[in-house]
């Protein structure tokens, strides 16, 4: 195996790390533990399809500045 090819697979794994640490940080923030119930688990729903929902927003509009540019 070449460096490149190793190199892929540790970037592809800390980034779900990271995804899955985010992931777990706004659940708990979102109110996933506090209420609890089905309560809770409907406001964290809603906080990461909200939160996540912006970061392919944000690039396209860095993509469309980019190619404006």
């Amino acid at each position: 195996m070449s460096r490149n090819s190793l190199a892929i697979t540790t970037v592809q794994l800390f980034a779900t790390a990271m995804g899955a640490a985010l992931t777990g940080m706004v659940a708990n923030a979102a109110g996933l533990v506090e209420p609890g119930g089905m309560e809770g688990a409907a406001n964290a729903a809603r906080w990461l399809f909200g939160l996540f929902a912006l970061a392919p927003l944000l690039c396209a509009a860095t993509a469309r500045r980019v190619l404006n540019v």
